[in-house]
């Protein structure tokens, strides 16, 4: 996993952000993929989870959980 190729999926989930279980499922996976990547050893960790983190730039809908930071 490359930084590049996370925030191609950053945009695709702020691309569909008006889906909102949508976009929130994708944002889950992508977390996921990426805390999987750097369990595994990424070369990369500190970028992939700054790339990962832009999500919460994005305008989701967070009526069940705000962003705390």
């Amino acid at each position: 996993m490359t930084p590049e190729e996370v925030r191609l999926r950053v945009a695709a989930i702020d691309e569909i952000a008006d889906l909102v279980e949508q976009a929130h499922m994708r944002e889950d996976r992508l977390y996921f993929d990426v805390m999987a990547a750097i369990a595994s050893g990424a070369e990369n960790p500190a970028e992939l989870a700054r790339a990962a983190l832009a999500t919460r730039q994005l305008s989701l809908d967070r009526y069940y959980s705000p962003p705390t930071d």
